[in-house]
């Protein structure tokens, strides 16, 4: 069984437009069963995610969990599923650990997770978006996921895509250690 994956932080939509021809014109984007979102936001009263499911599609569907606010604009994970290849039984969300210290350290993050099938496979598929702040924080918040797949029934395909934000680390560290 092949699942076409893929994952975009698009910037708070600020360039949604863009964003949207890019996906009605690349045929990559055509198929997809799961499209993870980062800093998705929302224009007008529409969330990024649904506008993007709609350019994809009549069989995409999406849940959207806002986190924060970011100058102005809603910061938000999203995951959009092709229902005809990907049947969604639960959407929810997982609010990640903060990092301890100032007000801007106190962001707040989460994971869009949902739980159902895909092509007679169980499927439990997350989009998170981790923080800026250190390796330790983000392992943290990795930890944080994994411990939630645990306790949740077991899947036969688990998915974890998203922002990891390794940018900031001067050495990165190795990914089992993530």
């Amino acid at each position: 069984m092949m699942l076409r994956v893929c994952t975009w932080n698009i910037n708070l939509g600020l360039r949604l437009d863009d964003i949207l021809e890019a996906i009605s014109k690349q045929r990559d984007f055509a198929g997809l069963d799961l499209l993870a979102l980062q800093e998705a936001s929302v224009h007008g009263s529409r969330q990024d995610g649904d506008a993007i499911a709609s350019v994809l599609g009549r069989g995409y569907e999406c849940h959207q969990v806002a986190a924060q606010t970011v100058r102005g604009h809603v910061q938000a994970n999203a995951l959009i599923w092709n229902r005809p290849h990907v049947k969604v039984e639960r959407a929810g969300h997982l609010q990640l650990p903060r990092a301890r210290g100032g007000a801007l350290l106190a962001q707040q993050r989460n994971a869009v997770v949902v739980e159902g099938a895909a092509d007679n496979h169980s499927l439990l598929a997350y989009s998170l978006h981790l923080d800026i702040f250190g390796a330790e924080h983000k392992q943290a918040q990795l930890a944080h996921v994994l411990q939630d797949r645990d306790a949740r029934p077991s899947a036969d395909i688990t998915v974890v895509a998203g922002d990891l934000n390794l940018y900031h680390l001067s050495r990165w560290p190795s990914w089992s250690k993530l």
